[in-house]
């Protein structure tokens, strides 16, 4: 037997091992209580029950501060909040109205040259105050120029 054979042998004696390990996972995990891979139930852990659900009281001392308890101290009037410990608690985020009509706007190269920035245009976001645009495209160019430079230094040194 050459040395090919015994690994080829080797592969496959392992590869079968593998399988047999794979294979039988599932049913030593179900003999020890599990549920295998997939659980067929439902989660019960999330659904609302006598045990999940809680009733806090809140109430406002003398001085303003904010108490919170299971239980309420005799003559303080407390507002009772219930909380399920198994509900999603997170208040979902309104969307805000979509604009009734859009809007658009023309930007004359009068009012580019202006020293007073111009009025914001309705319905357009802007970062830069467009008044500031001629300079960044030169501070652009310069940039560039600048990077050029740099690489045909680099160039020369290779």
């Amino acid at each position: 037997m050459n040395y090919m054979e015994r690994v080829v042998k080797r592969k496959i004696l392992f590869l079968a091992v593998f399988l047999l390990i794979i294979a039988t996972l599932p049913w030593l995990l179900m003999q020890r209580g599990g549920n295998g891979f997939l659980p067929l139930t439902p989660d019960r852990g999330t659904e609302s029950t006598a045990s999940t659900r809680q009733t806090f009281y809140k109430w406002q001392d003398a001085s303003g501060q904010w108490h919170f308890g299971e239980q309420v101290p005799e003559g303080v009037q407390a507002v009772a909040i219930n909380v399920d410990t198994a509900a999603n608690i997170i208040q979902s985020v309104k969307a805000p109205a979509p604009a009734a009509e859009p809007t658009t706007a023309v930007i004359s190269k009068e009012t580019l040259n202006d020293n007073a920035p111009p009025a914001p245009l309705p319905g357009v976001p802007f970062t830069v105050n467009p008044t500031e645009i001629p300079q960044l495209l030169e501070k652009t160019k310069q940039l560039q120029q600048q990077m050029g430079q740099r690489q045909q230094q680099i160039d020369a040194v290779r």
